[in-house]
């Protein structure tokens, strides 16, 4: 089994008794939730659903906390079925914010919970991105040949004498990569289960490998898929199809 996955998020109703937290259930991580502690962060899907995949990202945790998600009761209490065992909420990687993940066996609820253990004490919490949805995954995964791509939303001109007028903007991250193997069923569920829900202008998360090692942070990626080749058949059972994902910033 390869180790990409692509999760179509499934909207919440509601984050549970925590207010401040409604904007994480935005796409847009510029519209963060700021709040005095982690805690227990519950949602409400109004009914139940079934998830397997859990992201909280463009988060400030600190070095040493935990979490674990999993499903909880409509009161609280803490969690009922764990999806994976506690793990480091931070990962590791480049840049200021960090980006958490975690797969575990599909469970079926109409609530869910990330439970942390608090962190330190005055540090006010910024949280981009929760998410929850079930994890696509193709026996194969990508080729050889995928690589990050970048996006520069500013300018640069040259000038008469030698220098740059630069306007400066946002320079955002992605993924370009091709599945050259997809079978019939894996062609079809990956088409109409999430290719044609989500389109170019719904966020996904795709993950080049969600092994929770040094480096996670960076194959996470929380945006729109730019770039849907059409899919070719080259064999009787067999699939290609190219895609593109970039970052939101």
């Amino acid at each position: 089994m390869s180790s990409l996955l692509i999760v179509k998020p499934v909207q919440p109703v509601a984050v549970v008794g925590r207010t401040e937290l409604a904007r994480t259930l935005t796409p847009d991580p510029k519209e963060a939730a700021n709040t005095a502690a982690w805690g227990s962060i519950r949602v409400d899907f109004g009914a139940a659903v079934t998830i397997d995949s859990v992201f909280i990202g463009y988060h400030n945790a600190a070095a040493g906390q935990q979490w674990a998600a999993g499903t909880a009761a409509a009161s609280g209490g803490g969690l009922i079925d764990t999806l994976v065992p506690t793990q480091p909420l931070q990962s590791v990687g480049y840049g200021e914010l960090s980006h958490s993940f975690v797969r575990g066996a599909p469970l079926t609820s109409r609530y869910f919970e990330v439970n942390t253990n608090g962190g330190p004490g005055n540090v006010a919490v910024t949280i981009g991105v929760i998410a929850f949805g079930l994890a696509w995954q193709p026996e194969f995964g990508n080729e050889y040949g995928s690589g990050g791509v970048i996006n520069d939303t500013g300018s640069a001109d040259r000038l008469s004498g030698g220098g740059f007028a630069i306007n400066e903007g946002v320079i955002t991250g992605g993924w370009e990569w091709s599945m050259g193997d997809l079978s019939n069923d894996e062609m079809q569920r990956l088409y109409h289960g999430i290719l044609r829900r989500v389109g170019n202008t719904k966020t996904v998360l795709v993950v080049e490998d969600p092994d929770p090692t040094d480096g996670l942070k960076d194959r996470l990626h929380w945006g729109l898929l730019t770039k849907i080749d059409r899919y070719e058949r080259f064999a009787p059972n067999a699939c290609r199809v190219s895609m593109r994902v970039d970052d939101w910033a």
